[in-house]
């Protein structure tokens, strides 16, 4: 963060909480975020982000935990591989396999693609 001519380091974790369902007003965002001096040395980041807050406190007035009211947040995700296996099957079914080795070129590529 810059303040004027000054630079103020921070580091912490941000946790992105997806409610599960249509209801998307429900993610959440929670930032734990420790800061450092002006013109200081940079902060060491977090080693593993498994168990939030970590050593970083919450409740920072810059960067409150807030509810996603307005949609702007998208919580996705991620398939099991054979989820994205069958979501290639079926793409490769719809469009045909041209179409879908130009897209792809392997089966592989497409699983990585829908496990991202």
């Amino acid at each position: 963060m810059t303040v004027g001519l000054q630079i103020i380091p921070y580091a912490g974790l941000v946790r992105v909480t997806g409610a599960g369902g249509a209801d998307a007003h429900a993610d959440t965002v929670e930032f734990a975020v420790e800061n450092g001096t002006r013109n200081g040395p940079s902060l060491p980041g977090p080693t593993q982000c498994s168990s939030f807050p970590g050593p970083f406190p919450t409740g920072n007035g810059a960067f409150p935990t807030f509810n996603n009211a307005s949609n702007d947040l998208v919580v996705h995700d991620s398939r099991s591989r054979s989820q994205a296996r069958a979501a290639c099957i079926f793409e490769r079914v719809a469009h045909g396999v041209a179409a879908f080795k130009a897209k792809y070129g392997r089966m592989r590529t497409c699983v990585r693609g829908y496990m991202a």
